[in-house]
């Protein structure tokens, strides 16, 4: 089957996603989203209960440093085929969150009251979410990447949203997280991502890798 038709990635997804970003941010920056979050708050868990040991675990499986290892390994399969795509992938696991982690430290926000404090990834501040962030940016691009295994496009965007919106419930359920917090996560991780494939799709050959990515060819053809 031949590729897709031509289908620009369009510079308003990263331009939506990154002023809600810096207007979000502003709003946390100023206190004025305090009053909102202490309302959504989530309930104290029982910190051996099944359900804080559920939530436990998907925090580890899905921590920063694991998908980043993970994008960085897809970006090394990816190489030997789609090397523009592959770089686009290499720079948003590691630009992206390298950026998340100096705004933390710039915003210094706390954490909420959790009694799950001595957890993996409790430690440090808040605004933005690392998890948030990585996991979006990685399901982002991976929407294009699976292409190449023939995945239908409708699967990979639900497959996309329900691995967010898993991390984000997981985070704030064990009060890792204020909901902004998360939110901000998530435009920061659009922003990256989405950049990256505009970037892409702009530079000589890479329009011809997200098509391969998006059509139903052999996984291992070679673009021409």
């Amino acid at each position: 089957m031949p590729p897709s038709p031509n289908r620009p990635v369009s510079p308003v997804w990263p331009l939506l996603a990154g002023g809600l970003f810096l207007v979000l941010t502003t709003l946390v920056a100023t206190g004025a989203t305090a009053g909102f979050d202490r309302a959504l708050e989530a309930p104290s868990l029982d910190p051996v209960g099944q359900l804080a040991q559920i939530l436990l675990v998907i925090a580890v499986v899905t921590h920063p440093f694991v998908l980043i290892a993970v994008g960085l390994a897809l970006a090394i399969w990816l190489a030997r085929r789609r090397r523009r795509l592959a770089w686009v992938v290499a720079a948003g696991m590691t630009l992206g969150p390298l950026v998340q982690l100096g705004l933390k430290a710039v915003f210094q926000r706390a954490r909420p009251e959790s009694t799950l404090a001595w957890a993996i990834g409790q430690g440090g501040y808040a605004y933005p979410s690392g998890h948030a962030t990585a996991i979006a940016i990685m399901t982002l691009l991976v929407v294009r990447v699976v292409g190449d295994l023939q995945v239908r496009r409708i699967w990979r965007q639900v497959g996309a949203a329900l691995a967010i919106l898993v991390v984000t419930l997981d985070r704030w359920a064990m009060s890792a997280h204020w909901v902004t917090d998360l939110v901000g996560g998530v435009l920061w991780g659009t922003t990256v991502a989405t950049t990256g494939l505009v970037i892409l799709d702009r530079t000589p050959g890479g329009r011809r890798e997200l098509e391969v990515a998006d059509s139903a060819m052999d996984p291992w053809e070679p673009p021409a």
